[in-house]
């Protein structure tokens, strides 16, 4: 395993989502999308996690975050991320496009690291 302030590899997200590291074959995807959640990360909070010599570094929640987005991105029923309210008895279920309900978990990860923006 990576330094857990390091930057996310692709060695280290397929750990994280349970993907042994001798299956490549979805390598080119999950690259993408590690690219693309890193970019989110850094958008959301503002920042870019550099280090004092000019490396990207991430916290590890904010690796997590950027693995339990891309898990949500990737499930079979991509609305069960965004569940809002549900009703066993009647089979009844509300659901939000709203990424805030989306990613509510992803977000709570990232937020310690959220610089305020002034406009």
């Amino acid at each position: 395993m990576s330094d857990p302030n390091s930057y996310m590899a692709l060695t280290e997200l397929k750990d994280r989502l349970g993907i042994g590291e001798e299956d490549t074959s979805q390598d080119k995807k999950l690259q993408t999308d590690l690219d693309d959640a890193v970019a989110e990360a850094c958008d959301w909070c503002h920042r870019d996690f550099y280090d004092s010599d000019g490396n990207l570094a991430m916290p590890a929640s904010v690796k997590k975050g950027i693995a339990l987005m891309i898990q949500i991105n990737q499930s079979a029923n991509p609305a069960d991320a965004a569940i809002i309210s549900e009703s066993i008895g009647g089979m009844s279920q509300s659901f939000s496009d709203d990424p805030t309900t989306r990613y509510g978990r992803v977000y709570a990860l990232w937020k310690p690291y959220r610089k305020v923006r002034f406009i």
